[in-house]
């Protein structure tokens, strides 16, 4: 096993991510290594014999908005995130299913929920929620504006994308 720790904070998907290597490690019996949430990366090898390790995690409120990230150490960037939040689904289904208080609570944490994942996903079910191109278009160019560097570039892409999907079409 091999550890890494953070230089600075990530902001989501295939961003370049400093990590300060912190040399290998080696988990003998009856070691225990803790590991910060949202700061230490580390690298698991198979072991040479069949062995047990025992993860485990303290869970607070504030951290299920936290992001669970697979890294690709060579390139020191974010390959993809480990897992969704139940908030996220049960946001998706709320809008889906429609209804003002749905559309209003996906608009009011699209602009402003602290996890940008989150408000990504709240543009991303307002999107989906209509099947007309321009309106989608429109709450892409919202989302733009909601004040995250990262929902900004990932709505310019689904803007991008979308009118190429109409040009071709």
């Amino acid at each position: 096993m091999s550890m890494s720790t953070i230089a600075k904070p990530y902001r989501g998907m295939s961003q370049s991510v400093q990590l300060r290597p912190q040399g290998p490690l080696v988990l003998e019996q009856g070691r225990i290594v803790h590991y910060r949430a949202q700061r230490d990366v580390h690298v698991q090898h198979p072991p040479a014999s069949l062995s047990v390790a025992l993860n485990l995690v303290h869970t607070q409120p504030g951290q299920a908005w936290m992001d669970h990230c697979e890294f690709d150490i060579e390139r020191g960037t974010v390959t993809r995130v480990l897992g969704h939040g139940p908030s996220e689904s049960f946001l998706r289904i709320a809008v889906a299913l429609g209804g003002e208080e749905a559309l209003d609570i996906a608009s009011r944490f699209g602009k402003s929920h602290p996890s940008d994942r989150m408000r990504l996903v709240a543009w991303d079910a307002l999107a989906s929620g209509t099947a007309d191109a321009a309106l989608r278009d429109a709450v892409w160019r919202d989302a733009e504006q909601c004040g995250s560097r990262w929902v900004a570039a990932e709505a310019r892409k689904r803007r991008r994308e979308q009118a190429a999907r109409q040009f071709t079409t």
